[in-house]
């Protein structure tokens, strides 16, 4: 893989790669063992790229910009050219008023018998029309080709980038199961392995004391709270007794208010009798004589 022009950009990582994993010495492995190959080298930046042409690019832009101001050109001259010859007509309407009577366009071939220049006759600013459309056409057709070309050679480059990389990563995948096995296989990575779960375990078990303090303060906090809600809940029944109290003396006083009431509202004699009293007896009319 290293000798695919493609590929020049990490040709000598490669050859590295390649000379560690044929070498009889089983640490040259050791620098490349914890390498993603995958991630280092499948990677678009690995592919040489296109070098595009500084000269076709500067035609292109200055294709861009002549197109741009051709678009305008013949507008322009054909109407400044109807812009002379209404002038020239109004010069020889002026001078000759019978002119008006012939035809505008053979008055405008013939120069209005003197009154415009050879350059504006009706027959030049027709040519020269038709002259800078068709240059407009031309060129508007050698973009057109010169544009399909440049993204015909970015559509090659990506396809050249992609056949490298499909490639080059079924070589990584076969070379990075070699580094696994040799990273799995030597004590040293073992014994590294093993310290570094060792570190996570450790790690894991100070976070855990750390959160067991933590839940611990919180239970205090929590249970100061707890007692100081309690001490105000035991002032506040020491304070609402002495309302309860005076609240039944005024019951207590109400009540004996209303029995005075109705003591008071029933007569003498009639306290000691149940009954209601006798009706009384009218006294019988004196006979007349």
């Amino acid at each position: 893989m290293a000798q695919d022009p493609a590929l020049a950009p990490r040709a000598e990582e490669l050859r590295a790669l390649a000379g560690a994993l044929d070498s009889t010495d089983t640490e040259a492995l050791d620098a490349w063992a914890d390498l993603d190959l995958m991630g280092h080298f499948a990677r678009p930046e690995s592919v040489t790229e296109t070098v595009p042409d500084g000269r076709g690019t500067r035609v292109d832009s200055v294709l861009d910009w002549v197109l741009g101001a051709l678009v305008f050109l013949p507008l322009l001259f054909t109407w400044f050219g109807l812009w002379q010859a209404s002038s020239a007509y109004g010069a020889l309407t002026g001078d000759d008023p019978k002119a008006a009577g012939r035809p505008f366009l053979q008055l405008w071939q013939s120069g209005f018998d003197g009154h415009l220049g050879g350059l504006f006759r009706f027959g030049h600013v027709a040519v020269g029309g038709c002259v800078t459309l068709a240059t407009l056409f031309v060129l508007t057709a050698v973009h057109g080709f010169r544009r399909s070309a440049a993204e015909r050679r970015d559509e090659h480059a990506r396809e050249r980038t992609r056949a490298a990389l499909a490639r080059l990563v079924p070589v990584l995948t076969h070379a990075q199961l070699l580094l696994n096995e040799h990273r799995f296989a030597s004590p040293q990575r073992f014994a590294a392995e093993l310290n570094s779960a060792a570190g996570r375990l450790q790690r894991m078990q100070s976070k855990a004391i750390t959160t067991q303090e933590e839940l611990t303060r919180a239970a205090q906090l929590v249970g100061k709270a707890a007692e100081k809600a309690e001490k105000r809940l035991a002032q506040a029944e020491a304070y609402v007794r002495p309302i309860e109290k005076v609240v039944l003396r005024i019951e207590e006083a109400v009540r004996e208010s209303g029995t005075a009431r109705r003591r008071l509202a029933t007569p003498r004699g009639w306290r000691s009798n149940s009954g209601p009293p006798p009706p009384a007896t009218r006294a019988a009319p004196p006979r007349s004589c």
